[in-house]
Formats: C-alpha cells, sequence, structure tokens
C-alpha cells in the first residue's frame, strides 16, 4: 500500500524551513512513504 508519490524535501523545505533532513530523520520518511509501519525516537537536542 503505497500513496501518492511526495517531494520529501519540498515539504521539509515549505513546511519546516529546513533545506536537509538530520540523521536518521530521511530513513524514517522514507518508509513512512513507503505505507510501512514506524515507530521513531529521536534525540530533540534540546539537551
Amino acid at each position: 500500500m503505497t500513496g501518492p508519490a511526495v517531494d520529501k524535501y519540498g515539504v521539509l523545505k515549505d513546511v519546516f524551513g529546513h533545506d536537509r533532513f538530520r540523521p536518521g530523520q530521511e530513513a524514517v520518511v522514507d518508509a513512512l512513504c513507503g505505507g510501512r509501519d514506524v515507530l521513531a525516537v529521536m534525540p530533540t537536542g534540546g539537551g
């Protein structure tokens, strides 16, 4: 089960204002866009 093609870099820039993903984020986005179930626990970097 896959949805419509998504411009992940366009969404990243337009919605979040970033030019590139942080380590590990792109793999999560790819899995979600590929219709896979994902549980991602990511550090916030807030200290």
